[in-house]
């Protein structure tokens, strides 16, 4: 953010002053460098004697009359201080110069600004790809912007500013793929398609779905290994029941935190049971990820292929329907190391596999929220 302040400084990006400056906002509409005309947007305040940009302090401003100068002294950068020339002030208009760049302003009114985003039909959630991975944008009164770009490997967020005129979707500073006027070539209630710099996006509508948090206290967690479904802690009964089955398929939900929907990947697991060796092994692959994990016939872990349990409480019985069908269910509330919670949905007549699984992962910051539903079970 700072070297995007200091681009728009560079580019004659200044400070406005006399009648009417610190009574209103300023939008800037792009800048004219040695001839060539670039489209490029952002909010200026004059409060009093401090410019505001993008709702960034840049500095001190005064008025020079005398010589219809805007003066900057600016904390940022030195260089970035001195006059600029103001070339043309109305009531609605500004145009700012500085050696060979012109900047031109409109007035930024506010009230119609929020009419218009109301009515605009952006308001929500909007998923779109772009090269760099899924993004998911989400629109807020009366004009916050904020981007969750989910790529491999991991996530970045971005927030910024958002105003429609009618036609075109202005994006003020972030993020990057789709900053400044967006042309809206298509729109309905689900989708809109739009260009911006001759990249061509579609964005669909995702919205957003309830879902269960953990509220449980590990201290009142007390159950005993009893309580758990018969054919997940015999290994005989755990081979028999679960050779029936080929293989079987989650579909993974993480929530966005901050964008408040999931964004989904599936994982498939290839059962291979093996009698000779009195094992099974359960073949993950999850993108472009593949492990295994193998239970023997001394193995006492009832949860597998998940981590064994030590503090648990089981909730009883529930009939769950997933995409894969109707299940009977053996309910576990549980507790990991570091206080990180989980419940399983423990299909009683199909060891190994869960119906549903929900995690919530303490990390720096906050929690990661994870869903695994069973999307499909295939038999031989």
């Amino acid at each position: 953010m700072f070297k995007r302040v200091l681009l728009f400084l560079f580019f004659g990006f200044g400070v406005v002053s006399a009648f009417d400056l610190s009574t209103q906002k300023w939008l800037m509409t792009g800048y004219d460098k040695g001839g060539r005309k670039i489209f490029s947007y952002a909010i200026v305040n004059f409060n009093d004697d401090i410019l505001m940009i993008n709702d960034i302090n840049i500095g001190k401003w005064k008025w020079n009359k005398d010589k219809k100068t805007i003066v900057i002294e600016s904390k940022m950068s030195g260089f970035f201080s001195g006059e600029i020339e103001v070339v043309l002030l109305k009531s609605d208009k500004l145009i700012l110069k500085k050696g060979d760049i012109k900047l031109f302003f409109v007035k930024f009114d506010i009230n119609k600004m929020e009419k218009d985003n109301a009515h605009s039909g952006f308001l929500g959630v909007w998923k779109v790809k772009t090269d760099d991975g899924i993004s998911f944008l989400r629109f807020d009164m009366p004009n916050n912007l904020l981007e969750d770009q989910e790529f491999y490997g991991g996530s970045s967020l971005s927030s910024g500013k958002w105003i429609f005129d009618g036609k075109n979707l202005l994006v003020i500073d972030a993020p990057k793929w789709c900053r400044g006027k967006n042309k809206i070539t298509k729109k309905s209630y689900n989708s809109f398609q739009f260009e911006n710099r001759g990249n061509f996006f579609e964005a669909n509508r995702v919205m957003p779905e309830r879902y269960e948090k953990l509220t449980f206290d590990s201290d009142k967690l007390d159950s005993s290994e009893d309580e758990l479904p018969r054919n997940w802690k015999m290994v005989s009964g755990f081979m028999d029941k679960t050779s029936e089955y080929y293989s079987f398929e989650y579909r993974v939900g993480k929530l966005l935190n901050k964008i408040g929907v999931f964004v989904y990947h599936t994982v498939s697991v290839r059962i291979m049971p093996d009698y000779e060796k009195g094992m099974v092994e359960f073949i993950f692959v999850d993108g472009d990820k593949k492990y295994s994990k193998i239970k023997k016939e001394y193995n006492d872990n009832y949860f597998f292929p998940e981590n064994d349990i030590d503090i648990y409480k089981v909730k009883g019985k529930e009939k769950i329907t997933t995409p894969a069908g109707t299940f009977d269910c053996t309910v576990v509330e549980a507790v990991r190391m570091n206080e990180n919670k989980v419940k399983f949905w423990m299909i009683d007549n199909i060891p190994g596999v869960y119906a549903k699984i929900i995690t919530e992962t303490a990390v720096a910051g906050g929690t990661i929220y994870k869903k695994w539903v069973l999307n499909a079970l295939k038999r031989h």
